[in-house]
C-alpha cells in the first residue's frame, strides 16, 4: 500500500471517519472505518477503469491516483484536463503542445525544461491526448500537463529546480512556516493530498491554530452557530484569509462547518479544502510572496512539472461555551 489517508464519507461528513489506503499511484484501494472494518475496495485496469468497485458502507470521490471521479461525466479531474480512464485519454489537448511548435527554444526550456529537440525525440510524448507517457503503471500526471516525464528526459534540470525551491521553502519558513510547507511538499516527487488535523498541524506552521486566532474564521462560526439555531445543519461556503502567512499558503477556502448544541454552549466542526498551485491571478503567485521573482518562477516551474498542484483537507474542532 502507498498512502493511508483520512476522510468524512459524503453521508456523514462529521460523525464517520474513514482510513483510505492507497497503491503505489496514490489510487485508492482499500477502505476501513475506525473499527478497521473494511468498507470499500477498489481495483483498477491500466488505465485507470475500475476492475473492482466493491463500495459496503462507504463511496470515495477521490479514485484513479488520487484524483477527483466527475459522476455526471464519468471522467476524473486532473486538475487542467479532464480524463477519461475508459479511453486512456485526456479530453483535449496538452496545453505544452501548442508551445512545442510556436515558443522559442528558451521558453520551451523555461516551461519544460527541455528544448524543441529533445521533446519531438520522446514519440510517447507527442500525441498531446496520452495519459502518463502510455506507461500507466508507472507513471501518473497529477496535473494533466507534461510533468514527471522531465526527471526521466531531463534528470540534470530536475535536479537543479529541486534543489532550488527546497531552499527557497526553507527561507521562506523562517517567516512563514505554513507558506514553506507547503511549498516544500509542492516539490517533491508526485506529492500526495496533505490531511492535517489537529495530532499533526505542526507539521504544517501549526496552520489549525492560527485559523482559529482569525477574525475570518471567527466570524464564520458566529454565523453557522446563528444558522443551526435556525435549523441550518451545515453552513459552507468561502473563506478569504487576507494577510500573513493563511494569504500567501491557503488565501482563498472552501469551508464546512457543523455546529451542535450541547448543555454546556456548542461543539463546531470544520473541514476547509483547497487545491495548492499557482496561477497568474493568484496572491501566492504575485502578491504575497517572500520576493515576486520565486513566485513568478513558481508559476513556470509547475507548468514544466518541477512543483506539482495537491489538495489541502484541514479538519478539526472547537469547544464554544456559553
Amino acid at each position: 500500500m502507498g498512502d493511508v489517508k483520512k476522510f468524512p464519507t459524503p453521508e456523514q461528513p462529521f460523525n464517520v471517519i474513514n482510513l483510505v489506503f492507497t497503491d503505489h499511484l496514490g489510487s485508492s484501494s482499500l477502505v476501513t472505518n475506525e473499527d478497521g472494518e473494511i468498507v470499500a475496495v477498489y481495483d483498477y485496469y491500466p488505465y485507470g477503469d475500475d476492475r473492482i468497485a466493491d463500495e459496503m458502507g462507504a463511496e470515495v470521490h477521490n479514485r484513479f491516483t488520487g484524483q477527483e471521479l466527475d459522476e455526471e461525466t464519468d471522467l476524473h479531474y486532473f486538475g487542467q484536463r479532464y480524463y477519461g480512464q475508459d479511453t486512456g485519454r485526456f479530453n483535449r489537448i496538452d496545453p505544452v503542445s501548442f508551445k512545442i511548435a510556436m515558443a522559442s527554444d528558451d521558453e520551451l526550456k523555461s516551461l519544460t525544461g527541455m528544448n524543441q529537440q529533445d521533446l519531438l525525440a520522446n514519440p510517447q510524448g507527442l500525441n498531446s491526448y496520452a495519459y502518463a507517457l502510455n506507461n500507466p503503471l508507472r507513471y501518473n500526471d497529477p496535473t494533466g500537463n507534461l510533468s514527471w516525464d522531465t526527471l526521466l528526459a531531463h534528470p540534470i534540470k530536475s535536479l537543479e529546480r529541486f534543489v532550488f525551491w527546497k531552499n527557497i521553502s526553507q527561507l521562506v519558513s523562517v517567516v512563514k512556516p505554513i507558506t514553506g510547507s507547503f511549498l516544500s511538499h509542492s516539490a517533491s516527487l508526485e506529492p500526495s493530498n496533505l490531511y492535517i488535523f489537529s495530532g499533526n498541524q505542526n507539521q504544517y506552521g501549526n496552520v489549525i491554530d492560527k485559523i482559529k486566532e482569525t477574525n475570518q474564521y471567527q466570524d464564520f462560526v458566529n454565523k453557522s452557530i446563528e444558522n443551526a439555531r435556525n435549523g441550518q445543519d451545515i453552513t459552507s461556503g468561502s473563506l478569504v484569509f487576507d494577510k500573513d502567512d493563511l494569504y500567501t499558503s491557503l488565501h482563498e477556502v472552501d469551508i464546512k462547518v457543523k455546529a451542535e448544541q450541547t448543555k454546556d454552549g456548542w461543539t463546531v466542526n470544520t473541514t476547509i479544502t483547497d487545491t495548492y498551485d499557482f496561477n497568474p491571478t493568484n496572491p501566492q503567485t504575485y502578491k504575497g510572496t517572500v520576493t515576486r521573482m520565486p513566485a513568478t518562477q513558481a508559476y513556470n516551474d509547475q507548468q514544466a512539472g518541477f512543483l506539482s498542484n495537491y489538495d489541502i483537507n484541514i479538519e478539526f474542532s472547537n469547544i464554544i461555551k456559553e
